[in-house]
């Protein structure tokens, strides 16, 4: 599977699959604690333009804790990145990382455990997109 799963939805604004990504997070738990417009910032700090490009960062906050007190350094990979892109006029991706992947760096038991118990939840958000 690699490091992350995706999917791509077809005939929805950019906006609406923000709003639908948002909606699935949070039926699993997930907070939205950060959210980062590519498109705006580098317009802005840059003056480049940029397809639409926002990664979400999500956090359940009680597997969160968990992971923190079992690995101290764990925080350096957290939120959970969302990353909701517009591919062409009718298309848009949506990819979220893998915790699996990214937490397997911690060589740790009880984070493994976590990271299997976040991977379920983001594959049912990608699922029900």
């Amino acid at each position: 599977m690699g490091y992350y799963f995706n999917k791509v939805i077809n005939n929805i604004s950019f906006d609406e699959a923000i709003d639908k990504a948002r909606k699935e997070l949070i039926k699993e738990d997930f907070d939205i604690v950060s959210e980062i417009d590519f498109k705006k910032t580098f317009k802005e700090k840059i003056n480049k333009d940029y397809p639409e490009y926002i990664v979400l960062g999500a956090c359940n906050t009680e597997l969160a804790n968990e992971a923190v007190h079992a690995e101290k350094l764990l925080g350096l990979m957290l939120p959970c990145n969302i990353l909701v892109k517009r591919i062409d006029e009718n298309s848009i991706e949506i990819a979220i990382v893998d915790p699996k992947a990214s937490l397997a760096l911690f060589e740790n038991k009880e984070v493994e455990k976590i990271a299997e118990t976040l991977q379920e939840k983001l594959v049912k958000v990608i699922n029900h997109l």
